[in-house]
């Protein structure tokens, strides 16, 4: 390829970015960041109203000195991790949070979901939040 044909694409591969941009702003108000405290085994904020089918990034600090986690999903899933015996935290919306860390966790949220601790005891103590959503 000759030096002008170089030159030549450098304004089309902008243009592809410009574009790429453009599109990531677009989806922008689909995607929430949400930041949550654990403070005495409980969630600050203790209930969220977010985007209708967004997805959402939680950003969840522990400043309890016991480990805690997030699970966020609907009833079924948290009656999983309540009543089962599923402690593994890798799917979306699951996260274990120890003691005076941060950690995230992503998922695109429904109709019916909450957040909440199962760690033994949690959940029954009031440790979950409730998520409405919007238009």
């Amino acid at each position: 390829m000759t030096r002008l044909g170089r030159v030549a694409l450098v304004p089309v591969a902008m243009l592809t970015l410009a574009a790429c941009s453009a599109s990531a702003h677009a989806d922008a108000g689909r995607r929430v960041t949400v930041r949550l405290t654990i403070h005495h085994s409980r969630y600050e904020p203790s209930a969220l109203t977010l985007p209708d089918g967004a997805l959402v990034r939680f950003v969840v600090t522990n400043t309890d000195p016991i480990d805690h986690e997030l699970i966020v999903g609907d009833e079924a899933t948290q009656n999983l991790h309540e009543f089962g015996t599923d402690t593994q935290h890798d799917g979306p919306g699951e996260v274990s949070v120890p003691a005076g860390a941060t950690r995230t966790t992503e998922i695109a949220v429904r109709h019916g979901f909450e957040y909440a601790c199962h760690l033994p005891g949690h959940y029954a103590y009031g440790m979950r939040g409730r998520i409405r959503l919007r238009d």
